[in-house]
């Protein structure tokens, strides 16, 4: 009965009709992981959506739980040329905090996508051919599994190898991502 419920549930294909019973709207990894919690003691199905750009309507269900990220969307410089943020940034707001420090990273070209998907589908973007997929510049991720436990795969290659492009929400909710930056190509600021 809350008033955001159809707003939260819809995706940007619009022609995608998914229910669920619940949405988590979460702001950080600890709300993340009582999601998780909740869904299992409810027995309850769980999908991810960080910005429901999937044409195929996954990051919603129906009858379950869909764990919404959007909010998580902090975003901070770390040692200069690396970067942290939470799986509901845009490209657009990770563009107006990269691009003035003559920074790219190889993402699409609509700004509405959150990060999240794009990185765990894999990601390819305009600067794909040059760079590899956004999910090549990943080097570290904070995410909560299936059981509600929170995991950091900076001494875990092979989880960070495992979610980068490895099924969108199979291993768990990635709650937060680090990027290594890319050198902008020589007047690209000027866009």
């Amino acid at each position: 009965n809350d008033p955001r419920y159809n707003g939260l549930r819809k995706g940007f294909n619009k022609s995608v009709e998914k229910f669920p019973k619940v949405i988590a709207l979460c702001t950080n990894t600890h709300e993340v992981a009582e999601a998780v919690k909740y869904a299992i003691s409810e027995k309850l199905k769980i999908a991810v959506k960080s910005g429901g750009h999937n044409v195929e309507g996954f990051s919603v269900n129906d009858g379950g739980m869909v764990i919404n990220v959007s909010k998580m969307n902090t975003i901070r410089f770390i040692e200069g040329d690396k970067l942290a943020v939470g799986p509901g940034c845009t490209i657009a707001q990770i563009y107006a905090e990269i691009l003035p420090k003559n920074y790219i990273l190889p993402v699409g070209s609509c700004g509405s996508v959150c990060i999240g998907g794009l990185t765990m589908g894999g990601g390819y973007g305009l600067f794909s051919r040059e760079y590899g997929l956004i999910c090549d510049h990943l080097i570290e991720a904070t995410f909560v599994d299936g059981k509600g436990n929170t995991h950091s795969t900076k001494d875990n290659k092979a989880l960070l190898w495992a979610l980068k492009g490895g099924g969108s929400g199979n291993f768990g909710v990635v709650t937060e991502m680090i990027f290594q930056l890319q050198k902008a190509p020589l007047g690209m600021q000027a866009f």
